[in-house]
């Protein structure tokens, strides 16, 4: 039972992180798009690249399911994701966090491990 709770709560993080990154691709499709229009995205290899990562996420989190509930596992993919892209933005995009939003970080990595403790 431990290890298949360790390992819906790897698949659950792991969902988390790709959505996180799909976020994150779609950022990048959009930084020289080149045509603002909606028909220059499918054009993009970052934006294809991140509906890679979003069906990853959805997979991973639906297997994480056969073994967590949902109202632990959807909320602490959303934190993941949340905390990904976060991060994310800032080591990737060079995008400045002031201490509220590490405040936010923290609470929310808290609040996934109070969740997850139920």
């Amino acid at each position: 039972m431990v290890k298949s709770n360790l390992l819906a709560w790897t698949l659950m993080l792991s969902s988390g992180v790709s959505a996180g990154i799909g976020n994150l691709l779609v950022k990048r499709s959009r930084l020289n798009p080149g045509d603002n229009g909606l028909a220059s995205l499918p054009l993009s290899p970052w934006f294809l690249l991140a509906i890679a990562f979003f069906l990853a996420n959805v997979f991973l989190l639906a297997k994480a399911m056969d073994n967590l509930p949902v109202s632990v596992a959807a909320p602490a993919v959303s934190g993941t994701n949340f905390v990904v892209v976060v991060l994310g933005a800032a080591l990737v995009f060079g995008e400045s966090l002031s201490l509220f939003q590490y405040l936010g970080l923290a609470s929310i990595v808290l609040g996934i491990v109070l969740v997850g403790r139920a």
